[in-house]
C-alpha cells in the first residue's frame, strides 16, 4: 500500500514539474500540447493505481483503516483550495473508496473529510465536483446518524451542482448526474423531508450521460416503486406517479437501463395499468411525448 502511494506522490511530482514550464519564457504552444498528453497519460495511470487500491480496500478493509489514518494529514492538504484540481480529485477518489469499501470502520474520519467533501462539491472543475457529490452520496446511504451533521449542507450542496447554470452541459453532465444519484441516497437513507426531496429527485430524472450511475438510479427508482415506498409515489394520491410513468418512457432503449431493468420497468407498468382507472391512466399517457408513449407501449405489448 506504501508503494502505490508513492507513486501517486511522484506522478504528483512530475505533473508539478511539467506545469512549472509554463512560467518559461521560451514556453510554447507547442510545448503546452506536450505537457497536455504527458499529463493526462499520468492522470491515467493515478486512476489505475487509485483504482488498485480500492481492489484492496475491498478484500483488507480492516487492515486498511490504520494506513488510511496514516495517509489522512496528506488527503486533507490536496483537498485544500490552493491544490491543483487533480490533487483534490486524487484525494477525492481515495476517500470515496474509503467510506463505500470499508463502510462503518471509516465513520471515526468522517468529522474530518466530509467538511471537505462538501466544501469541494461546488469546485469550478466538473471532475472534482464529480467526485465529491459522489462521496457525499456514498456517506450518506452508509453512514446513518453519523451522517446527520452535514445534512443540511449537503442538501444545499446537492441541490445547488444540480440546478447551476449549464449544470447539463457535455463538461458538467457527470458531476450533476452524480449529484442526482447522491441526492436520491440522502433522500432514501437519511432523516429529511423525504416527500419534497424525491419529488425534486424525480424532476431531475433521467440522469443524461452516466452510464453506470444512470442504471444506479433506475433500479433504485424500481425498488423503491416496487416497495411502494409512499414518499416517492407521492402519497395516497399517488401524484408523484405521472412522473415515474415519465421517466421509465424515457430510459427504455437506452443505455440507462439493461434487460433485467427493462423486465422490472415491464412489470410495475403493468401492475399500474392494471390498478389504475383508465379515466387516471389516460391522463398520465397522454402527458407523454409520442416517444415515451411509443416505448412504454412496445414494452407493454411484449
Amino acid at each position: 500500500m506504501e508503494a502505490h502511494w508513492s507513486l501517486l506522490e511522484e506522478g504528483q511530482e512530475r505533473i508539478k514539474k511539467r506545469d512549472s514550464r509554463k512560467d518559461h519564457e521560451d514556453f510554447d504552444e507547442e510545448e503546452a500540447k506536450a505537457i497536455l498528453g504527458q499529463n493526462e497519460e499520468e492522470e491515467e495511470v493515478m486512476c489505475d493505481i487509485s483504482r488498485n487500491l480500492c481492489s484492496i480496500m475491498k478484500t483488507h478493509k480492516a487492515q486498511f483503516i490504520p494506513f488510511f489514518e496514516q495517509l489522512l494529514p496528506s488527503l486533507m492538504q490536496m483537498l485544500a483550495p490552493d491544490h491543483a484540481p487533480l490533487d483534490q480529485k486524487v484525494a477525492l477518489w481515495i476517500v470515496c473508496d474509503v467510506i463505500e469499501q470499508t463502510g462503518r470502520l471509516a465513520l471515526p474520519f468522517y468529522a474530518s473529510v466530509l467538511p471537505l467533501a462538501l466544501r469541494n462539491v461546488n469546485s469550478e472543475d466538473a471532475d472534482v465536483r464529480q467526485a465529491a457529490v459522489y462521496s457525499v452520496g456514498v456517506a450518506a446511504e452508509v453512514g446513518g446518524e453519523h451522517f446527520a451533521p452535514y445534512l443540511q449542507d449537503a442538501l444545499q450542496s446537492l441541490s445547488a451542482v444540480i440546478q447551476r447554470p449549464g449544470s447539463r452541459e457535455r463538461k458538467n453532465a457527470f458531476a450533476t448526474d452524480n449529484a442526482i444519484s447522491a441526492l436520491g441516497k440522502v433522500a432514501e437513507f437519511q432523516a429529511c423531508p423525504k416527500g419534497d426531496i424525491f419529488s425534486f429527485w424525480l424532476d431531475c430524472l433521467p440522469l443524461s450521460r452516466d452510464k453506470l450511475e444512470g442504471r444506479a438510479v433506475n433500479a433504485q427508482l424500481c425498488r423503491l416503486v416496487e416497495e411502494r415506498d409512499n414518499n416517492v409515489l407521492g402519497g395516497s394520491e399517488l401524484s408523484n406517479l405521472p412522473k415515474i410513468i415519465r421517466i421509465f418512457g424515457s430510459v427504455v432503449h437506452t443505455k440507462f437501463v439493461d434487460e433485467e431493468l427493462t423486465a422490472r420497468i415491464a412489470r410495475l407498468l403493468k401492475g399500474i395499468q392494471e390498478g389504475l382507472p383508465h379515466v387516471v391512466l389516460q391522463g398520465i399517457w397522454d402527458s407523454l411525448t409520442r416517444e415515451q408513449r411509443d416505448n412504454l407501449t412496445g414494452l407493454l405489448q411484449q
